[in-house]
């Protein structure tokens, strides 16, 4: 094989083994998110699951995130939020005042606005490091007084209703 034909030969090969399969990314949308409240944090869980309870009225969808896990050194939670497609991207977030090495669990409330009726994948805290070794990943079906719990796992809670007042 001369010089050429092996430089183009190897040219095809890299082009055809490096052509990306993966689909265009849908541009996300930043949608307003406000905390409504925090529960304190304590060293120990009140239970040892966490999950979300939810509430949606007028398209917007309330979320409280039952033992969210945080550094202790944290403080002024808040919330970014954002839309992608289907799936609805939560990051729930603190400023840090020190470096502490210690973990606390916190009921967080928050509000999401401008969300229309469908169903979404929910995926809480991408990429954040904490006990969980994933993002906490649910569906949720959003119609008018739409209401529930679901576990992280993305198991429904049967007949619990939302523990938390919306504001």
């Amino acid at each position: 094989m001369t010089p050429l034909r092996f430089a183009l030969f190897s040219l095809l090969t890299i082009g055809l083994f490096s052509q990306s399969k993966e689909s265009p990314k849908v541009p996300s949308k930043q949608l307003n998110a406000k905390i409504t409240s925090v529960k304190p944090c304590t060293d120990r869980p009140n239970t040892l699951s966490t999950w979300l309870e939810y509430y949606y009225v007028s398209n917007s969808l309330y979320l409280h995130h039952v033992n969210a896990y945080f550094e202790c050194a944290l403080h002024d939670y808040y919330v970014e939020a954002s839309l992608s497609g289907s799936d609805l991207i939560v990051k729930e977030l603190g400023k840090q005042n020190s470096i502490s090495g210690c973990g606390c669990y916190v009921d967080l409330s928050y509000r999401i606005d401008d969300i229309e009726p469908g169903t979404y994948k929910v995926i809480v805290n991408p990429n954040r490091d904490t006990l969980y070794p994933n993002s906490l990943v649910c569906t949720l079906e959003l119609h008018e007084s739409a209401t529930g719990a679901i576990r992280l796992d993305n198991i429904p809670m049967v007949n619990r209703v939302p523990s938390f007042q919306i504001k």
